[in-house]
């Protein structure tokens, strides 16, 4: 009877050792790939008197004291979030604005014209940053 057991168990064994490598390549061929973010669905009429910033790739309509924000492409950085600083860089006085994932409209109250700076959480660093103006009408 043991010997019995033994000879299957040893079938078994070499059957899990053949199926579950040729399972796992299989299911890893199966996967879908997908962009972390959709395609840039935002159509030109959505964005009639935005203004592009060639360095964060955002487009800015600004008014007396705020300011609309949207992506215009999808942002390669990780985690990107929006800041506002007078200075092109992180320092005393930056203001986080926001996170930026996704491509919808943002709306911020900023106190003066200054840079929206785009800064990577994931890598720690300053992606973009592009001056602004602030105005009394619609630019």
């Amino acid at each position: 009877m043991i010997r019995r057991l033994r000879v299957l168990h040893r079938f078994v064994f070499v059957a899990l050792a053949l199926a579950l490598p040729a399972l796992l390549v299989a299911g890893l061929r199966a996967r879908r790939h997908t962009l972390p973010f959709p395609p840039a669905t935002v159509s030109t009429s959505d964005t009639s008197g935005f203004r592009l910033l060639e360095k964060t790739g955002l487009g800015v309509r600004t008014s007396s004291g705020s300011i609309e924000v949207i992506p215009l492409r999808p942002l390669t950085a990780p985690d990107p979030l929006l800041y506002w600083s007078r200075k092109d860089s992180l320092g005393e006085g930056a203001m986080l604005l926001g996170p930026l994932e996704g491509m919808s409209l943002r709306r911020y109250s900023i106190p003066e014209s200054g840079y929206l700076i785009v800064y990577s959480l994931g890598r720690r660093e300053i992606m973009a940053a592009d001056r602004i103006e602030l105005s009394e009408g619609r630019q």
